[in-house]
């Protein structure tokens, strides 16, 4: 069993000690023969009526625990809410190849999924309220120069075209975004209040002008939520308006061919 001892503050606190034996606790009744815990939906599970367990093969628990511990500790949660995390560590079983990976998380309850609110809510863009990811991106601020070459190699995927020039997105400020965001992500209070945005795994600092972008390219996957969330957003500068045939270029091309980086 591996991983850091991290006790949260505020909402709920557990001492080291208490920690320590919620995770020998967890590890026993999902061990895959105790069925003693309420399924939510997979790879979630009720754990002392209060809490919740995300477990799974192979779940980077650490990078998704911190990147939800960030989030919640930067949220206004008059805006947005996030569950509070608890706790994260992996175990390997006996007889099995890879460790499970497991995240405790505060439990919410009284929600439930209402996409016509969604959209009527206000959406601060550029204070990070909407969130994203892009493939070896770190999660914290820092050089653009990863998502540069992440863009300007697939925008200059096929040999037969002239290369185009390199762009530079680091003239814009970073926020914390989430482009994988979904309609099914999100959970109303049903006594009202702010929404709770869940799953954290893919959070990540670019300029806010990417979590714009995702939300034209995702139509297809979700179309009710991008198409009618994007007038809801603040508009693009012309700049960033320049730059979104680039982006979309790029985005396209990623799809299109199996590109290693």
């Amino acid at each position: 069993m591996s991983g850091s001892m991290t006790v949260v503050p505020k909402a709920m606190e557990f001492t080291q000690t208490e920690i320590q034996e919620m995770r020998m606790e967890i590890i026993t009744l999902f061990d895959g023969r105790s069925r003693k815990h309420m399924r939510i939906r997979q790879g979630l599970h009720l754990f002392h009526n209060n809490m919740v367990v995300k477990h799974g093969a192979g779940l980077k628990s650490k990078d998704e625990f911190e990147n939800q511990l960030r989030v919640w500790s930067l949220v206004d949660p008059s805006i947005v809410r996030v569950p509070q995390p608890i706790d994260h560590f992996q175990h390997t079983y006996p007889g099995r190849r890879h460790p499970t990976g497991f995240i405790v998380m505060e439990y919410v309850a009284n929600c439930e999924r209402q996409l016509g609110r969604l959209l009527d809510a206000q959406i601060d863009q550029d204070r990070g309220i909407m969130f994203g990811d892009f493939p070896g991106f770190a999660p914290k601020p820092g050089s653009m120069e990863v998502p540069n070459q992440w863009i300007h190699k697939r925008r200059n995927l096929w040999p037969d075209v002239k290369p185009k020039s390199f762009v530079d997105f680091g003239e814009f400020d970073l926020v914390l975004c989430r482009m994988d965001i979904y309609a099914g992500d999100i959970l109303w209070p049903i006594d009202g209040g702010a929404p709770w945005l869940f799953n954290w795994k893919r959070a990540v600092y670019l300029p806010r002008l990417f979590q714009y972008f995702t939300h034209m390219v995702n139509p297809r996957d979700h179309k009710d939520f991008h198409s009618r969330i994007l007038p809801k957003l603040e508009p693009l500068t012309e700049r960033e308006t320049e730059l979104q045939s680039i982006f979309i270029t790029a985005w396209g091309n990623s799809i299109r061919a199996d590109i290693k980086d």
